[in-house]
């Protein structure tokens, strides 16, 4: 399966439809477009860290959802004990 590009128009293919750009400008507004300002780095260790923090996080609530469960008579049942 083959898509073509506006300026290279490919015959044969398995859909036909055609976009119509303006392509002149589109050029001249990309000429204007400004780099996105760089805010902050990232590195492994800060995706690491916040990934366990996260974690931590998470198994923090599931403990304490599953305590107010198992603490209250009438959503005792909801938790299936093995």
């Amino acid at each position: 399966m083959v898509a073509d590009n506006p300026d290279q128009i490919i015959n044969l293919k398995s859909f036909h439809c055609k976009i119509v750009n303006d392509q002149p400008a589109l050029e001249k507004e990309s000429k204007t477009c400004q780099e996105i300002p760089e805010i902050g780095k990232v590195d492994q260790t800060v995706v690491q860290r916040n990934y366990q923090q996260i974690k931590q996080e998470v198994q923090d609530i599931i403990e304490s959802e599953m305590e107010k469960i198992l603490n209250d008579p009438g959503r005792e049942s909801m938790v299936v004990k093995k």
